[in-house]
């Protein structure tokens, strides 16, 4: 739903986080779950975790709300983890160990086989966030993605735990 890789008013060390939000009408039991960053050191969900329809959870560098200009996290990521300002693959997996949820962002239009699309070209500080049908499966077009434009906390633009700033957009049309 949305994801804050290149903070402007503090530290990546701090700043960064990972957004979800559920669009489904049923609660979710995230017991099991985790989330990986290109596929390594997956971070799980803290146990007795249930998204609500409509809610969000948010994976953080710290529970520290000076350090994180504001954003109350409700998971930790892995320690060492650094989101790319460039380019980056999130995955959520079920217990299962089924995919539920992938974007690949990039920083504009990406040079590589994994950024097929353009994607939003934010400035620092702006996070990116989903702008497309909350019934969509697959969100991984940068068409469906916007720069930011709600500020909190320390001045960064972002939306966390709140409604997302941009209005809902149509995907691109592709050929194929």
């Amino acid at each position: 739903n949305e994801v804050m890789y290149n903070p402007d008013q503090t530290t990546d060390e701090y700043g960064e986080y990972i957004e979800l939000r559920s669009y489904d009408y049923r609660c979710i039991d995230t017991a099991g779950w985790s989330v990986t960053i290109d596929g390594i050191d997956p971070t799980f969900f803290p146990m007795g975790v249930y998204i609500y329809p409509g809610d969000t959870f948010i994976f953080a560098k710290t529970y520290d709300l000076a350090l994180s200009c504001g954003v109350t996290a409700d998971g930790l990521m892995v320690p060492y983890t650094t989101l790319n300002n460039e380019e980056e693959n999130i995955t959520v997996w079920n217990e299962a160990h089924e995919v539920m949820a992938y974007i690949t962002y990039c920083s504009g239009f990406g040079e590589t086989d994994t950024c097929e699309q353009a994607w939003p070209i934010c400035n620092p500080g702006e996070s990116i966030e989903y702008c497309g049908p909350d019934n969509l499966i697959d969100n991984n077009s940068g068409s469906l993605w916007d720069c930011s434009q709600g500020i909190y906390g320390c001045g960064d633009k972002g939306t966390p735990n709140r409604i997302n700033s941009c209005a809902e957009v149509s995907p691109t049309p592709t050929d194929g």
